[in-house]
């Protein structure tokens, strides 16, 4: 019986001890998890970005500029770059910032043209630390479809279906609304 109760006691202390390691490695994944996040957030920017959807990885934050707000995405993975969306009257446009040294406040041709023959061209931001690409999308873009370009080895990839832009639309549509004088209907 006293056998019984040392190998109870010892089993009890290794399941305690197995528990207490569980737990520590739990709360260290989710510090590690926060501490990738917040370095996602803080990612080549010099703004303040908040989680939109943070399973999508989207983030979101509200330009005083432009009175409207901008969604982003940080891709880490191979090629570094960030793609940012707003809406421009019913456009969706997509800036793809990708991350790299180059002239401060240059442009390079690549050798893709857009429809009217002109090359695409990557501007060099002022930093030098990014060169930027305008994505124009009209209207609503099909979300099962990518969008996808490789601008002489720079490569982006969009999957719509990471984007909620229902905000980015909301906020276009109430930035229609016209201010019309006061009619004596209105009084009444």
């Amino acid at each position: 019986m006293a056998i019984f109760k040392k190998i109870l006691k010892i089993i009890g202390v290794i399941i305690l001890l197995l528990v207490a390691l569980a737990l520590v490695g739990k709360w260290h994944n989710e510090n590690e998890r926060e501490k990738r996040d917040q370095e996602e957030l803080a990612f080549h920017t010099k703004h303040t970005w908040k989680w939109h959807n943070k399973y999508r990885r989207t983030q979101i934050r509200y330009n005083e500029e432009i009175k409207q707000s901008i969604l982003r995405k940080v891709n880490k993975r191979g090629d570094n770059y960030i793609v940012e969306a707003v809406k421009v009257d019913d456009n969706l446009v997509f800036v793809v910032s990708f991350i790299t040294q180059c002239e401060p406040n240059t442009s390079i041709a690549t050798s893709l043209t857009y429809p009217d023959g002109n090359a695409k061209m990557l501007k060099c931001n002022e930093d030098g630390d990014a060169l930027r690409y305008h994505v124009i999308v009209v209207r609503n873009p099909k979300s099962h479809t990518p969008l996808t370009e490789n601008l002489d080895g720079f490569r982006y990839r969009i999957y719509f279906s990471d984007w909620d832009l229902a905000l980015l639309d909301r906020e276009s549509t109430l930035k229609k609304a016209q201010s019309r004088p006061t009619s004596p209907e209105d009084t009444e």
